[in-house]
Formats: structure tokens, sequence, C-alpha cells
């Protein structure tokens, strides 16, 4: 950014009039603000929350298939609050939809800070809150399961060095 502003600092010094100045200054702080209140827009906050929720879906059915999810009241529960925050997203949809129609349009910038994009923020925050549970979950149990395993290991090399000391110290005295 500092790059392309000294630039425009270096064209603007050719033209010496400041009105000018002032102008290509507010084009620039008008250009700034519409983007950063396009990334806000209802339609946008929907689009980006969709897509959480979608990856939300895919992990939790990545999980079942790979049994990486055994608590079955986890499992349920998290499908239940996917569910419902799902449902949620659909009802905030049909309110932009109602309220702004397909299509995002100049009007919808002035909902850049209204209760709708603010519900929909705090939509996509839950659902985040709700993959993280998930994938926190995945990996405690991922990490009891290779405990599992590596005790389980420990107990078949420690009777194997065993059974091992033993038949080499019968096979010493059979020698002798």
């Amino acid at each position: 950014m500092a790059p392309i502003l000294s630039r425009i600092d270096f064209l603007l010094s050719w033209i010496d009039n400041t009105f000018v100045h002032y102008i290509v200054l507010g084009a620039l702080i008008l250009y700034a603000c519409r983007a950063l209140a396009r990334y806000n827009l209802p339609h946008t906050c929907l689009t980006d929350l969709e897509h959480i929720i979608g990856e939300t879906d895919d992990i939790l059915q990545k999980a079942r298939e790979a049994r990486a999810l055994n608590d079955i009241h986890f499992r349920v529960q998290a499908q239940f609050n996917l569910s419902q925050l799902q449902e949620r997203a659909s009802l905030l949809r049909l309110e932009a939809l109602t309220q702004h129609g397909v299509l995002s349009c100049a009007t919808e910038y002035f909902y850049v800070f209204g209760n709708l994009s603010k519900r929909i923020r705090v939509c996509r925050g839950e659902v985040k809150q709700l993959q993280l549970t998930i994938l926190k979950e995945i990996e405690s149990e991922k990490s009891a399961r290779h405990a599992e395993e590596a005790t389980g290991m420990a107990v078949v090399l420690a009777c194997s060095s065993r059974a091992g000391r033993r038949s080499y110290a019968s096979e010493v005295s059979h020698a002798g």
C-alpha cells in the first residue's frame, strides 16, 4: 500500500493545483472505504457464513467416516448445533433476500453496520466456535487412541524382550 501511495504522491506533485490533490485524495479514501465495507455487506457475510458451515459439515462427515468421533453424545450434539446454525443461516439469507434482493446493490452499503450484518457475523462466530470444538475433540480422541496404541506396543515389546532374554538364557545354559 505504501509504494502505491508514494507513486500517487509523486504523480500529484507534478500538478500544482491543490484542489486536484484533495479530489484525488478524497477519491482514494472513498475507494478504500468501499473496499472495506464490501467485506461486511450482508450478501458477502452470508456467502462466507455458508462456506464455513459447509467446511464444518465436511469435517463432521469425514470424522464420522474415519470413526474419529467415538463419543456419540458429542457427535449428536455437534450435529444438532450445526443443524440449528444452518437453520439460522437460512433465515438470515431469507431476510437478506427480502431486504436487498438477489444481488448486492448500492443501498446495501447503508446496512453494513446494521442489525442483519451483525447477526450474520455473530452466527459466523458461533459456527467457527463449533468448528473449533469439533476439531479439538477429534484431536483429543486421536491423541488418546495413539497413547493407547503406544502403551499396547510398549507392553508387547516388554513381554517380547523378557521372552527373548529367557530363551537366550536357556540357549546359553544348554550350550554350556
